[in-house]
């Protein structure tokens, strides 16, 4: 049971704390350019660009590495890689559902698609960094 414990207790508080994100209102659009804005002097067209790419980053990041994470728990299986983005785009469809009942948030399927790219980019790369490993050593 420790096991099992020390493979999905990481999921389930990085899903608590992506739920966290979406839920506050500190997270929002409107309050991440407000914060770029506050602390730089860049024209408010600067202000958009960096907070998109910030928040979109943010996306793609968070979402590999839940992947990662559910890949670390899925027990050995021929489908680890395949279980691991599906299980991660599910999530990331159903935060965004969330997002669409949060006040000042709103949902969006190219997040989605983000989010779910973001999944298969870690763990393409981490197939690729196992196999690099794999015919190096032997």
């Amino acid at each position: 049971m420790k096991i099992i414990w020390s493979k999905w207790l990481p999921i389930i508080l990085w899903c608590f704390i992506i739920f966290y994100f979406t839920e506050s209102p500190l997270a929002t659009g409107d309050n991440t350019a407000r914060i770029i804005a506050q602390n730089t002097r860049m024209a408010y067209s600067g202000v958009e660009i960096v907070n998109t790419l910030v928040r979109k980053n943010a996306h793609f990041m968070v979402f590999g590495i839940l992947a990662l994470l559910f890949y670390r728990a899925i027990n050995p299986s021929r489908h680890k890689y395949m279980l691991a983005w599906v299980f991660t785009t599910l999530y990331a469809l159903s935060d965004e559902w969330h997002q669409a009942f949060v006040p000042g948030r709103s949902a969006s399927i190219r997040d989605v698609i983000l989010d779910s790219a973001g999944a298969l980019m870690f763990l393409a790369i981490h197939y690729f960094r196992k196999q690099t490993a794999k015919t190096s050593d032997g």
